[in-house]
Protein backbone atom coordinates (compact mmCIF):
# COMPACT_ATOMS: atom_id res chain seq x y z
CA UNK A 1 0.00 0.00 0.00
CA UNK A 2 0.87 3.52 0.83
CA UNK A 3 3.15 2.79 3.27
CA UNK A 4 5.80 0.64 1.43
CA UNK A 5 4.23 -2.10 2.98
CA UNK A 6 2.63 -5.87 1.92
CA UNK A 7 1.27 -7.65 4.76
CA UNK A 8 -0.28 -11.55 4.18
CA UNK A 9 -3.16 -12.79 5.90
CA UNK A 10 -4.09 -16.14 7.40
CA UNK A 11 -7.28 -17.38 8.41
CA UNK A 12 -8.27 -20.91 9.71
CA UNK A 13 -12.28 -20.02 9.21
CA UNK A 14 -12.30 -16.87 6.56
CA UNK A 15 -16.28 -17.05 8.01
CA UNK A 16 -15.28 -15.51 11.44
CA UNK A 17 -14.87 -11.36 11.27
CA UNK A 18 -12.02 -11.57 13.82
CA UNK A 19 -9.89 -14.66 13.10
CA UNK A 20 -7.86 -12.87 10.15
CA UNK A 21 -3.76 -12.65 11.37
CA UNK A 22 -0.98 -11.33 10.34
CA UNK A 23 1.53 -14.00 9.12
CA UNK A 24 4.08 -11.90 7.28
CA UNK A 25 4.94 -8.45 6.37
CA UNK A 26 7.46 -7.20 3.57
CA UNK A 27 9.17 -3.58 4.09
CA UNK A 28 9.66 -2.45 0.33
CA UNK A 29 11.66 0.60 1.72
CA UNK A 30 14.39 -1.52 3.23
CA UNK A 31 15.67 -2.83 0.52
CA UNK A 32 19.67 -2.68 0.61
CA UNK A 33 19.76 -3.00 -3.27
CA UNK A 34 17.58 -0.77 -4.47
CA UNK A 35 18.29 3.37 -4.73
CA UNK A 36 17.07 5.37 -1.95
CA UNK A 37 13.94 7.38 -3.08
CA UNK A 38 14.42 11.28 -2.92
CA UNK A 39 12.99 13.06 0.19
CA UNK A 40 10.15 14.80 0.29
CA UNK A 41 10.05 18.64 0.28
CA UNK A 42 9.33 18.56 4.15
CA UNK A 43 12.55 17.08 4.57
CA UNK A 44 10.66 13.20 5.05
CA UNK A 45 11.47 9.91 3.02
CA UNK A 46 9.51 9.51 -0.22
CA UNK A 47 7.68 5.76 0.79
CA UNK A 48 7.64 3.11 -1.86
CA UNK A 49 4.41 2.65 -3.69
CA UNK A 50 2.74 0.07 -4.15
CA UNK A 51 -0.14 -0.79 -6.99
CA UNK A 52 0.58 -4.58 -8.00
CA UNK A 53 0.52 -7.79 -6.49
CA UNK A 54 -0.48 -11.08 -7.39
CA UNK A 55 0.15 -14.89 -6.17
CA UNK A 56 1.73 -16.92 -9.13
CA UNK A 57 1.35 -20.49 -9.21
CA UNK A 58 3.69 -22.09 -11.85
CA UNK A 59 6.08 -19.47 -12.82
CA UNK A 60 7.53 -20.56 -16.59
CA UNK A 61 11.29 -19.61 -17.17
CA UNK A 62 13.25 -20.68 -14.18
CA UNK A 63 15.11 -24.14 -13.90
CA UNK A 64 14.98 -24.77 -10.01
CA UNK A 65 16.92 -28.06 -9.54
CA UNK A 66 15.99 -30.51 -6.93
CA UNK A 67 12.74 -29.03 -5.88
CA UNK A 68 9.42 -30.08 -7.48
CA UNK A 69 6.91 -27.62 -6.18
CA UNK A 70 8.86 -24.15 -6.51
CA UNK A 71 8.07 -21.34 -9.14
CA UNK A 72 5.06 -20.50 -6.98
CA UNK A 73 5.91 -17.11 -6.33
CA UNK A 74 4.53 -14.11 -4.24
CA UNK A 75 5.06 -10.64 -7.40
CA UNK A 76 5.15 -7.09 -5.76
CA UNK A 77 5.81 -3.94 -6.99
CA UNK A 78 7.61 -1.14 -5.66
CA UNK A 79 7.96 1.93 -7.28
CA UNK A 80 9.81 1.39 -10.75
CA UNK A 81 10.29 -2.38 -9.58
CA UNK A 82 8.76 -5.65 -9.60
CA UNK A 83 9.61 -8.33 -6.83
CA UNK A 84 9.29 -11.97 -7.11
CA UNK A 85 9.37 -13.66 -3.70
CA UNK A 86 9.56 -17.37 -2.68
CA UNK A 87 7.22 -18.06 0.47
CA UNK A 88 8.45 -20.53 2.97
CA UNK A 89 5.78 -22.19 5.56
CA UNK A 90 6.64 -23.57 8.44
CA UNK A 91 5.08 -24.49 11.66
CA UNK A 92 5.87 -23.10 14.96
CA UNK A 93 5.08 -25.70 17.32
CA UNK A 94 5.63 -23.69 20.49
CA UNK A 95 3.68 -20.68 19.30
CA UNK A 96 1.41 -23.53 17.95
CA UNK A 97 0.71 -21.15 14.42
CA UNK A 98 2.37 -21.24 11.33
CA UNK A 99 5.54 -19.13 10.26
CA UNK A 100 5.51 -17.55 6.97
CA UNK A 101 8.84 -15.79 5.06
CA UNK A 102 9.66 -14.20 1.82
CA UNK A 103 13.15 -14.60 0.64
CA UNK A 104 13.58 -12.45 -2.79
CA UNK A 105 13.97 -14.79 -6.41
CA UNK A 106 14.76 -11.31 -8.44
CA UNK A 107 13.56 -8.06 -9.17
CA UNK A 108 13.18 -6.02 -12.36
CA UNK A 109 13.73 -2.36 -12.40
CA UNK A 110 11.92 0.04 -15.31
CA UNK A 111 13.48 2.88 -16.73
CA UNK A 112 12.87 4.98 -19.94
CA UNK A 113 12.39 2.59 -22.89
CA UNK A 114 15.05 4.16 -25.41
CA UNK A 115 17.72 2.19 -22.68
CA UNK A 116 19.78 -0.64 -23.17
CA UNK A 117 16.97 -3.48 -23.15
CA UNK A 118 13.97 -1.53 -23.78
CA UNK A 119 14.83 0.05 -20.29
CA UNK A 120 14.34 -3.29 -18.50
CA UNK A 121 16.84 -4.87 -16.16
CA UNK A 122 16.97 -7.69 -13.86
CA UNK A 123 18.80 -7.24 -10.22
CA UNK A 124 18.82 -8.13 -6.75
CA UNK A 125 17.76 -5.68 -4.21
CA UNK A 126 18.44 -8.04 -1.12
CA UNK A 127 21.45 -10.57 -0.44
CA UNK A 128 18.71 -13.70 -0.93
CA UNK A 129 18.40 -12.94 -4.92
CA UNK A 130 19.29 -15.25 -7.89
CA UNK A 131 22.76 -14.59 -9.07
CA UNK A 132 21.99 -12.77 -11.90
CA UNK A 133 23.92 -12.93 -15.06
CA UNK A 134 25.03 -9.22 -16.24
CA UNK A 135 26.21 -10.28 -19.40
CA UNK A 136 22.04 -11.55 -20.48
CA UNK A 137 21.13 -8.48 -18.37
CA UNK A 138 22.94 -5.60 -18.69
CA UNK A 139 22.42 -3.17 -16.14
CA UNK A 140 20.99 0.31 -16.39
CA UNK A 141 21.17 1.63 -13.14
CA UNK A 142 22.18 5.38 -13.44
CA UNK A 143 20.24 5.60 -16.93
CA UNK A 144 19.98 9.14 -17.37
CA UNK A 145 17.46 9.33 -20.40
CA UNK A 146 14.60 12.03 -19.54
CA UNK A 147 12.01 12.52 -21.77
CA UNK A 148 9.96 15.63 -21.90
CA UNK A 149 7.00 14.61 -20.23
CA UNK A 150 7.57 12.78 -16.80
CA UNK A 151 4.95 11.26 -14.95
CA UNK A 152 4.74 13.85 -11.98
CA UNK A 153 6.34 17.23 -13.68
CA UNK A 154 8.56 18.88 -10.62
CA UNK A 155 7.43 16.05 -8.64
CA UNK A 156 9.72 13.91 -10.29
CA UNK A 157 12.85 14.94 -10.53
CA UNK A 158 14.36 11.84 -11.06
CA UNK A 159 11.81 10.54 -13.64
CA UNK A 160 11.28 7.34 -12.54
CA UNK A 161 8.90 5.07 -14.31
CA UNK A 162 6.19 4.22 -12.23
CA UNK A 163 4.67 0.47 -11.92
CA UNK A 164 0.78 1.14 -12.26
CA UNK A 165 0.28 -2.51 -12.82
CA UNK A 166 1.51 -5.67 -13.75
CA UNK A 167 -0.05 -8.96 -14.03
CA UNK A 168 1.51 -12.50 -14.98
CA UNK A 169 0.04 -15.11 -17.53
CA UNK A 170 -0.05 -18.27 -16.80
CA UNK A 171 -1.58 -18.71 -20.37
CA UNK A 172 1.69 -17.48 -22.31
CA UNK A 173 4.47 -17.11 -19.42
CA UNK A 174 4.25 -13.67 -19.73
CA UNK A 175 4.69 -10.98 -17.36
CA UNK A 176 3.03 -7.69 -18.33
CA UNK A 177 3.87 -4.40 -16.75
CA UNK A 178 1.64 -1.42 -17.12
CA UNK A 179 3.80 1.80 -16.39
CA UNK A 180 3.54 5.84 -16.05
CA UNK A 181 5.38 6.66 -19.31
CA UNK A 182 2.10 5.34 -21.69
CA UNK A 183 4.25 2.14 -21.97
CA UNK A 184 2.98 -1.63 -21.35
CA UNK A 185 6.08 -4.00 -21.51
CA UNK A 186 6.19 -7.64 -21.52
CA UNK A 187 8.78 -9.43 -19.98
CA UNK A 188 9.34 -13.25 -20.10
CA UNK A 189 9.76 -15.51 -17.17
CA UNK A 190 13.70 -15.05 -17.24
CA UNK A 191 13.05 -11.06 -17.01
CA UNK A 192 13.83 -10.54 -20.11
CA UNK A 193 12.46 -8.10 -22.73
CA UNK A 194 9.93 -9.31 -25.58
CA UNK A 195 8.13 -6.42 -26.44
CA UNK A 196 6.27 -3.26 -26.00
CA UNK A 197 2.95 -2.18 -26.51
CA UNK A 198 2.52 1.94 -26.91
CA UNK A 199 0.27 3.93 -29.59
CA UNK A 200 2.07 6.73 -31.59
CA UNK A 201 1.20 10.11 -29.77
CA UNK A 202 -0.08 8.63 -26.63
CA UNK A 203 1.37 10.76 -23.79
CA UNK A 204 -0.73 9.82 -21.02
CA UNK A 205 -0.08 7.11 -18.07
CA UNK A 206 -1.17 3.63 -18.15
CA UNK A 207 -4.20 2.45 -14.92
CA UNK A 208 -4.54 -0.53 -15.43
CA UNK A 209 -5.01 -3.53 -18.09
CA UNK A 210 -5.86 -7.68 -18.12
CA UNK A 211 -5.15 -10.76 -20.12
CA UNK A 212 -7.90 -13.00 -21.28
CA UNK A 213 -7.39 -16.20 -20.11
CA UNK A 214 -5.47 -17.55 -23.18
CA UNK A 215 -2.87 -14.84 -23.10
CA UNK A 216 -3.56 -13.85 -26.75
CA UNK A 217 -5.74 -10.47 -25.56
CA UNK A 218 -5.18 -7.94 -22.94
CA UNK A 219 -6.77 -4.36 -22.96
CA UNK A 220 -5.09 -1.48 -21.68
CA UNK A 221 -6.73 1.20 -19.76
CA UNK A 222 -4.78 5.04 -20.56
CA UNK A 223 -5.41 8.03 -18.04
CA UNK A 224 -6.84 10.06 -20.96
CA UNK A 225 -9.78 7.78 -21.05
CA UNK A 226 -9.20 5.42 -23.79
CA UNK A 227 -9.69 1.99 -23.31
CA UNK A 228 -7.06 0.13 -25.95
CA UNK A 229 -7.63 -3.40 -27.01
CA UNK A 230 -4.82 -5.94 -28.59
CA UNK A 231 -3.85 -8.81 -30.29
CA UNK A 232 -1.18 -10.87 -28.94
CA UNK A 233 0.84 -13.18 -31.20
CA UNK A 234 3.44 -15.61 -29.15
CA UNK A 235 5.39 -17.85 -31.37
CA UNK A 236 7.59 -19.27 -28.69
CA UNK A 237 10.61 -18.74 -27.05
CA UNK A 238 11.15 -14.86 -26.91
CA UNK A 239 9.09 -14.34 -30.18
CA UNK A 240 5.87 -11.85 -29.59
CA UNK A 241 4.53 -9.85 -32.15
CA UNK A 242 1.48 -7.50 -30.86
CA UNK A 243 -1.35 -5.39 -33.10
CA UNK A 244 -3.55 -3.09 -31.74
CA UNK A 245 -7.09 -4.58 -32.24
CA UNK A 246 -9.20 -1.52 -30.88
CA UNK A 247 -8.94 2.03 -29.34
CA UNK A 248 -12.17 2.65 -27.28
CA UNK A 249 -12.53 6.51 -26.35
CA UNK A 250 -15.18 8.53 -24.65
CA UNK A 251 -14.94 7.63 -20.70
CA UNK A 252 -12.90 8.10 -17.65
CA UNK A 253 -11.41 4.75 -16.93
Amino acid sequence: GADGMVKVWLSADPSKRNSWDCVSTIDHSSFEGKPKSPSLENGQEDIPQIYAIQFIERWQGLSLKDVVDKNSFLMSSSDDYIHLWEMDVCQDEKENSLQITFSEVFSIRFTAHQGVNNGVTVCNVTSSGLNVSQKEHPSTFGNNIRTADAFGGFRNPNNTIYVFDAQYCPGNGLLGVALSDGTLRLVNGRGVFVSILSLPGCKSHLTSFTWDSTGSRLASCVAQGSLILWNIHHSGADEVNVSCAAVLEGGHV
